[in-house]
């Protein structure tokens, strides 16, 4: 049988992204206290490993990848939307979006 793994099949270079700080995102921040803490928690310890155990996984298998950290880019833009354009306009129409479902309420 032929191995469908992206090894297998030649690739060497991989990219991963790490988890971004779901603690910052309204549907988590409205739940409140626990519920941000087991966020912060969980994006940490997430964040942690990798950073720790993809080098190692990419040495013994012979490949590179490279850690993009997302949260350089996702803090600022939960905090200062503005330096990448977003708009009060912008900001209520992510507030309408009901991510449970993955249904637009506009």
């Amino acid at each position: 049988m032929e191995s469908l793994s992206f090894q297998a099949k030649g690739a060497r270079k991989f990219l991963v992204i790490t988890v971004p700080d779901l603690s910052l995102t309204p549907q988590v921040k409205t739940l409140g206290g626990a519920t941000v803490l087991a966020a912060k928690r969980f994006v940490l310890t997430t964040n942690v490993l990798l950073e720790v155990e993809l080098p190692q996984f990419a040495l013994s298998h012979q490949i590179s990848i490279e850690l993009v950290d997302i949260n350089e880019i996702f803090v600022p833009l939960v905090y200062n939307p503005r330096i990448f354009g977003f708009t009060k306009q912008h900001r209520h129409r992510f507030q309408s979006y009901d991510w449970r479902c993955g249904v637009g309420s506009e």
